[in-house]
């Protein structure tokens, strides 16, 4: 007789072991269903944790991004109010008015400070006079109200604004396998903080606008700021680094992590950047 055969009359045998398979067959039967619901459930919940977690970082990142563009803006208006830069710009005082902005500038960390007229022309300080700064975001500051933005400028653009600043707009492109095809072989734009805050006289009526600018190109203490205050102590494993990178299209143009900027990113993270809300960043007005 098999061995099979033997052990199952055994078991049908007797009491004891008819009332064990009794006991066994559902746990056995049971058993893989509740292994299978239990993979299908933690790979769903830990999808959703990690969801929510990507999620609630780039709401925080957003916020801080928010913030930084603000603080430039308060910058602004600090000089534009006080009363020393109202009676130097009534007076038309060039030297008293270039002090100030580039003071401003120094202590502030703005890339370049303008002072310009309603219509965006240059009235006061260092860059080319006939480079067209208008803008909607110019044109609602020249109406009285203050707005800070992102703006994406043209490599002439930035040279116009600061010899220096170009140079570092300038990126040899490296394309990755699931990059998207482009001929280009550089990115010479620079994306761009600005904010704009009209000047009034005794009246209220604009004469004049300050514009400032932060050059996020290669801009590493930005992503620091931001990877510090999103990846506070204890939010990750330890020996983890908060990620965090800013592209300019599907081109990596400053990080803090290491790898070299230039770098393209995929087709599909490029989608998924998009899909997530990341280029409200560029839209979002004061």
């Amino acid at each position: 007789m098999p061995p099979l055969t033997r052990f199952i009359e055994t078991i049908l045998g007797t009491v004891r072991y008819k009332l064990l398979a009794l006991v066994l067959f559902p746990i056995l039967l049971v058993m893989p269903i509740a292994l299978v619901l239990a993979i299908y459930w933690g790979k769903g919940f830990s999808y959703d944790q990690l969801f929510i977690k990507v999620n609630t970082d780039l709401s925080v990142a957003h916020d801080v991004f928010k913030r930084i563009r603000e603080d430039y803006l308060t910058r602004l208006a600090v000089l534009a109010e006080s009363h020393s830069f109202y009676v130097a710009l009534e007076s038309r005082d060039i030297a008293a008015i270039n002090q100030q902005i580039t003071i401003l500038k120094n202590t502030t960390g703005f890339d370049y400070l303008h002072v310009l007229d309603t219509e965006g022309e240059l009235l006061f300080g260092s860059a080319a006079e006939s480079y067209n700064r208008v803008s909607q975001l110019l044109l609602t500051a020249a109406q009285g109200d203050p707005g800070v933005g992102v703006e994406i400028f043209d490599h002439e653009r930035v040279l116009a604004e600061n010899k220096a600043l170009a140079r570092k707009t300038i990126l040899p492109l490296v394309d990755t396998v699931r990059a998207s095809p482009t001929s280009r072989k550089i990115e010479d734009r620079g994306m761009v903080i600005r904010a704009i805050y009209p000047a009034k006289n005794a009246k209220g009526k604009v004469v004049a606008l300050l514009d400032g600018g932060v050059l996020l190109n290669s801009n590493f203490g930005f992503v620091d700021i931001i990877r510090d205050l999103v990846y506070g102590p204890g939010s990750l494993p330890e020996g983890s680094i908060g990620a965090v990178t800013v592209f300019l299209d599907d081109v990596r143009i400053t990080t803090n992590v290491p790898i070299r900027i230039g770098f393209r990113t995929s087709l599909e993270a490029r989608k998924m950047t998009r899909s997530a809300g990341l280029s409200r960043f560029c839209r979002n007005r004061r």
